[in-house]
């Protein structure tokens, strides 16, 4: 292109970066105020308050060894983040039938309902499935908990899993894991994300977890993937707004993760350099094939490309300390290509 349509073409982009930041941030901060209520649900000892404790990444709830020491519905709140609460519930299967009844209400008020199956001796009998038929009447996020895989083996796991998705006909997201040792927890975190996205509230969970990086790859896996759907990087005079506005969104959900807020500015010249500069152009596209993670995404396309670079990077500053600018990104594109 020539110099003159390479200058226009920059000015597009930032005046894209400029009309929709401030809108990316006023989402962000309003998903912070939001309220996330994660439902527990199962029968008596199957590990839902230890999971309560597993998810946050401390002790917030005493965990019962004796079945049937939950009683009543306990509203459990985040320790940093109150907006974010957990609701544990009496087993399904209590002795006192009233502690029962009061597990199965307002379900429809709960952003993520967690069903739990002791994976030691899973029953799927018909009034499990009538409990979770019941359930997903009331609310369609559902989670299926395959608790306390630590004494099993692997391919009984795997085995288990796909009984349960068989029986259950694939209508709800299997997770086996173990609160007791932590197995599978960044999974199990993960598919809540995917229900929180879809409700506009992952934000506020993920700073709430203690693994941030898992939430934050996530985040450019999926942007990588959205990006993908683009294609090539767009040229001058095409349509810049949906790869300019993927980005633009990503970095203010880093950034928001990491608590280190990025200024209009920077964010324009990061989104500037890698669509239309050298940043997009040579470094992340000699050197994302090395990234960790990228191989998964092979065929992205150079607009998926492109993307997962800027991710990757921002991340790295971000949990470096590090400032954002084309100029360090550049540097940190090179110094990822050659860890891996």
């Amino acid at each position: 292109m020539s110099e003159k349509e390479a200058v226009q073409f920059e000015e597009d982009i930032a005046n894209v970066v400029d009309e929709i930041f401030e809108k990316e941030e006023a989402n962000g901060r309003k998903q912070l105020k939001e309220i996330i209520r994660i439902t527990l649900i199962g029968n008596v000892n199957t590990g839902k308050s230890s999971t309560i404790n597993a998810i946050v990444g401390e002790d917030v709830l005493a965990a019962h060894a004796t079945p049937g020491e939950t009683v009543n519905v306990n509203e459990v709140t985040h320790p940093e983040h109150q907006n974010i609460v957990f609701v544990d519930t009496p087993g399904l299967n209590d002795i006192n039938k009233k502690n029962s009844v009061k597990a199965l209400k307002d379900l429809d008020k709960a952003d993520v309902l967690l069903y739990f199956l002791n994976a030691e001796g899973v029953v799927l009998g018909k009034h499990e499935l009538d409990t979770l038929n019941h359930i997903h009447k009331k609310n369609k996020n559902v989670i299926v908990i395959l608790n306390k895989i630590d004494g099993l083996e692997k391919n009984d796991i795997n085995e288990l899993k796909r009984y349960v998705e068989k029986t259950i006909e694939e209508r709800f997201k299997v997770v086996p894991i173990s609160a007791k040792t932590g197995e599978n927890i960044d999974k199990l975190n993960g598919v809540i994300l995917d229900f929180l996205s879809e409700e506009g509230k992952d934000i506020l969970f993920a700073k709430g977890l203690k693994k941030k990086s898992a939430s934050a790859y996530k985040w450019i896996s999926g942007a990588t993937v959205s990006a993908g759907a683009i294609g090539a990087l767009p040229l001058p005079g095409q349509d810049i707004v949906p790869l300019t506005t993927l980005q633009v969104g990503l970095i203010v959900k880093l950034s928001m993760l990491y608590d280190k807020p990025i200024s209009k500015d920077k964010t324009m010249k990061v989104v500037v350099a890698t669509i239309a500069g050298g940043l997009g152009q040579n470094a992340f596209r000699q050197g994302v094939k090395f990234f960790p993670g990228f191989g998964s995404l092979i065929g992205a396309g150079v607009a998926g490309v492109i993307t997962f670079g800027l991710g990757q990077t921002v991340k790295y500053a971000l949990e470096n300390n590090m400032e954002i600018t084309p100029e360090h990104l550049k540097d940190i594109a090179s110094i990822l290509s050659k860890k891996s």
